[in-house]
C-alpha cells in the first residue's frame, strides 16, 4: 500500500473515531458543553468539535511552537505555518476560541477536555493531573493505541502508559487512539 493510500486511510479513521466519541458523549455533555482541547496543531479535530457540537464553545489551547518532543515528527514542524492553516480552517467556525499558551499554564472550567499536546508520558501525567479537577463531565483524549501502532509510532507510547496508570484504563476507546473517561 503507498504512503497517499496509508495516509488517507488514517484521516479517515481519524475523523471516524472522534465523531463516534463525540456521538458516544453528546448524551452526557448535552447541546452546549464548553470542550477545551490540549494541542490544537492545525485544527482537525477542533472542527470535528465546533461541527458536532455547534451550540458549545471550542477552547483550543496550543503554543505553537516546535521543539517539543526529539522523538515526535510533528515537532519538526514549521509552526507559523501550522498555526496559519489552524487560523484559515478556524476563520469559519465561530464557536471555536484559540488560547495560545501551554497546556499547563490556564485554569477553565469545562465540560469536557480533550488531550492531545505533548504525548510524552511526562506531559501527560501532568495535563491529567491539571486538567481532571476541572473537568466537569468527561476527560478525554488520543493517540491511545494498540500495541502494534505504538510499536511502529514510539513517541506516543507515554500516552497509553499515563492514562492506564491515572484513570485505570478508559472507559471507552477508539479505532483513532481517541478515548473518554466519564469523572
Amino acid at each position: 500500500m503507498n504512503n497517499e493510500l496509508k495516509r488517507v486511510m488514517r484521516v479517515n479513521e481519524f475523523e471516524q473515531g472522534l465523531r463516534e466519541l463525540c456521538n458516544d458523549v453528546r448524551p452526557i455533555l448535552g447541546d452546549r458543553p464548553t470542550i477545551v482541547e490540549l494541542g490544537s496543531y492545525m485544527g482537525e479535530s477542533s472542527v470535528i468539535f465546533a461541527e458536532e457540537f455547534p451550540n458549545g464553545q471550542i477552547i483550543c489551547i496550543d503554543s505553537w511552537e516546535s521543539g517539543y518532543d526529539d522523538d515526535d515528527p510533528c515537532s519538526r514542524e514549521d509552526y507559523i505555518d501550522v498555526e496559519h492553516q489552524f487560523n484559515i480552517r478556524m476563520s469559519q467556525h465561530k464557536n471555536i476560541h484559540k488560547i495560545k499558551g501551554y497546556s499547563t499554564d490556564f485554569n477553565i472550567l469545562s465540560d469536557m477536555v480533550y488531550i492531545d499536546a505533548c504525548h510524552r508520558y511526562e506531559c501527560v501525567i501532568n495535563d491529567i493531573n491539571h486538567w481532571k479537577p476541572l473537568t466537569k463531565k468527561i476527560l478525554s483524549g488520543h493517540d491511545y493505541n494498540t500495541e502494534e501502532f505504538i510499536r511502529i509510532n514510539p513517541h506516543i507510547a507515554g500516552v497509553k502508559k499515563a492514562v492506564n496508570e491515572l484513570l485505570n484504563k478508559p472507559d471507552k476507546y477508539y479505532i483513532d487512539g481517541s478515548w473518554y473517561v466519564k469523572v
